[in-house]
C-alpha cells in the first residue's frame, strides 16, 4: 500500500537512502484504524487481519527529515495527518520510492534503526 508520504517520530536520524519497513509484532490500533478510515473511506482495509505481523514488508527510500513546526503541520494533508502524530516539535520522514514485498519476511524487529540481518536481506531481495 502507498499511501503514506511521511513517517512521523519523535526523534531524527541523520540515515538517507534504503529503509526496510518493519511491521510490528503487536496487533494494530483498531481506534487508529477507525480514526484513519473516518478521513480516508477508501483505506476500509486496514484491519488487523489483513496485514504481516513481526516481519518486514516492504523497502523504501529515507529522503530527509523535517522538524515539525506549526506552518509545516498546516501544509499537510488530512490523509496524512490521520496516518501519523502531528506535533510541533516532531519529526516528518520524507518517504519516496516505496517497494511491496510480494510475501513478507518474518523478521524480529527492535526499537529505532538497526541492521537487517544478511539472511533476512537475502529474503527481502527475493522477495521485491
Amino acid at each position: 500500500m502507498r499511501v503514506k508520504r511521511i513517517e512521523t517520530r519523535t526523534w531524527a536520524t541523520e540515515h538517507r537512502g534504503e529503509l526496510a519497513i518493519h511491521a510490528s509484532v503487536q496487533a494494530v490500533d483498531q481506534e487508529a484504524v477507525e480514526r484513519i478510515v473516518g478521513v480516508c473511506p477508501d483505506l476500509q482495509q486496514l484491519h488487523d487481519d489483513n496485514y504481516a505481523h513481526g516481519a518486514i514488508v516492504a523497502l523504501v527510500q529515507l529522503d530527509d527529515v523535517v522538524e515539525m513546526t506549526p506552518e509545516w503541520i498546516a501544509q499537510q494533508s488530512l490523509r496524512e495527518i490521520a496516518m501519523g502524530f502531528y506535533e510541533p516539535g516532531h519529526y516528518g520522514w520524507l518517504l519516496s520510492g516505496v517497494q511491496l514485498l510480494r510475501v513478507s519476511v518474518p523478521c524480529r524487529g527492535w526499537m529505532r534503526l538497526w541492521s537487517v540481518p544478511e539472511d533476512v536481506e537475502a529474503a527481502v531481495r527475493a522477495a521485491l
